[in-house]
């Protein structure tokens, strides 16, 4: 199976993350998911844009998720719409041994913007959304594994990462 320890899947709202994670938790039975939206909103007073609060919880995360692997839960998915400024911010506080992942996800805006209208419940700021997906486009990380999501359904984006991340990473 894959040789991770921690996969960290960002993209704007909209590009399929939660959607990719769903499929990739059924093939890790001892894996453990932490949504960074859901973490957030933890907090009772909770406010958007509130960069302490957010770095906080990232921190934490960070924390919880090497926690899980101290207990043999593995992989640790790390789902969020996070910028590059945050993504190494959480990477610095991972132990090199740790076997880390980055899976970026982006779409055309237009794209986006369907995706978001479509939705019942979820996120729908089609402008943070964008700026978070500009971000990704065009701050390249290392080692970051790039998947444009445009005009493609959830299963083929699934399938697509599967096939790659099998190919790539497998023991």
């Amino acid at each position: 199976m894959l040789n991770a320890d921690i996969f960290l899947v960002r993209g704007a709202p909209g590009v399929g993350k939660s959607t990719l994670t769903a499929g990739l938790k059924k093939l890790f039975p001892r894996g453990v998911t932490i949504e960074v939206g859901p973490f957030l909103k933890m907090i009772n007073a909770f406010q958007d844009g509130d960069k302490k609060q957010y770095s906080d919880s990232l921190e934490l995360i960070s924390d919880l998720a090497l926690r899980y692997l101290e207990k043999d839960y593995r992989p640790v998915f790390i789902v969020g719409p996070l910028k590059a400024l945050r993504v190494q911010h959480l990477r610095e506080r991972l132990p090199a041994e740790v076997n880390f992942k980055l899976i970026s996800l982006y779409a055309g805006n237009e794209d986006i913007d369907r995706r978001i209208d479509g939705r019942v419940i979820g996120f729908k700021d089609k402008n943070v959304a964008h700026v978070v997906n500009s971000d990704i486009m065009d701050r390249i990380l290392p080692d970051d594994i790039r998947f444009d999501t445009t005009n493609k359904n959830a299963d083929q984006v699934f399938q697509e990462i599967k096939e790659y991340l099998t190919a790539k990473f497998s023991r």
